[in-house]
């Protein structure tokens, strides 16, 4: 959902729309945003419209499929499409998570570093590969300071790293926010990575669906275990959001849809993930969307992507608050 996720303050300030419109053919990209849509143009997308600069000098400029950034402090420039970034850099283009950062980049946040290859110029074609079949890992219940892990997590690839997707539940009588540490090991108990992800305003009695990204391989991994770090009381941000009921985008399975009203008396902006379940209550996958600048008293409906395959039609879904700001 893991997910998530899991931003550095510029990205969730500049979010892409919650809900995408039709490509305006006044705009354009120019400069850096030109270079990564030349390089990347099936991931980017067709314009919406053109760069706008902020007070800081930093651009953003969004597209049919997310959003460009260029931050003026470090000539930073990527692409997000509000999970994943691709970040052009000293070693070209990669590929990270918003949750992460690369060894090289700005990380006053602390986030998880990583390292991964660059992505070439002109991409093949990409081939079709074999739906994630995602797996559960034994793992006996965790409960600390109010938190519950619910046991039998759901072990999921994503290109290869490993995910896990952890049903969490407040069992004291106050919000909680926490960072949730899997650590992933064989059978056997020896250590092969770690997942985590930070938990924000779990109500009292709510069960979320968590998604702890990591670097480490999924065909490595075949048990782990769980532990909390930073258990605070109390809300984080003032959010006052409601969420209508879920569905699947008729036009494209790989997407479920969520209305969100503010009910607060300021804008804020986050996002949105969706628990995809079967009849049976077994986790099939999680979904992530943004949603960006929501005025008080205003309803949107943001999309959400699925981290693995296309949404079965008969997938019940669960919307959750993953963060706001």
């Amino acid at each position: 959902m893991a997910c998530r996720w899991v931003l550095g303050l510029i990205m969730l300030g500049m979010l892409l729309p919650a809900s995408p419109a039709l490509a305006s053919p006044a705009c354009r990209f120019q400069l850096g945003f030109a270079v990564l849509e030349r390089l990347l143009p099936i991931r980017v997308g067709q314009c919406l419209d053109d760069a706008a600069y902020g007070l800081s000098g930093d651009a953003v400029q969004h597209t049919t499929n997310g959003l460009l950034v260029w931050r003026k402090s470090d000539n930073w420039t990527a692409f997000t499409d509000g999970y994943r970034t691709w970040v052009n850099g000293p070693n070209g283009i990669q590929e990270r998570l918003n949750s992460q950062r690369f060894r090289w980049e700005t990380n006053a946040a602390g986030l998880p570093v990583v390292d991964t290859p660059a992505t070439p110029s002109l991409p093949p074609a990409v081939a079709p590969t074999a739906p994630a079949t995602p797996r559960l890992v034994p793992a006996a219940a965790l409960s600390s300071a109010g938190l519950t892990v619910k046991a039998d997590p759901t072990l999921i690839s994503v290109g290869g790293a490993a995910g896990v997707l952890a049903w969490v539940r407040d069992d004291a009588a106050t919000p909680l926010s926490a960072q949730l540490v899997a650590m992933l090991t064989t059978t056997g108990g020896g250590l092969v990575g770690q997942a985590n992800a930070m938990i924000s305003d779990l109500q009292p009695g709510e069960t979320r669906l968590v998604e702890l990204p990591s670097t480490a391989s999924a065909s490595a991994v075949t048990g782990l275990r769980f532990q909390f770090t930073a258990v605070s009381v109390g809300r984080t941000t003032p959010a006052l959001l409601e969420l209508g009921a879920a569905w699947i985008d008729s036009s494209d399975p790989n997407y479920a849809l969520v209305t969100l009203t503010n009910t607060d008396t300021t804008a804020h902006s986050g996002f949105v993930s969706i628990a995809i379940t079967n009849a049976a209550g077994a986790v099939e996958g999680i979904a992530y969307g943004a949603y960006s600048h929501l005025n008080p008293g205003m309803t949107t409906t943001v999309r959400c992507i699925s981290l693995l395959d296309p949404i079965s039609p008969g997938a019940a879904l669960t919307a959750q608050i993953a963060t706001a700001l």
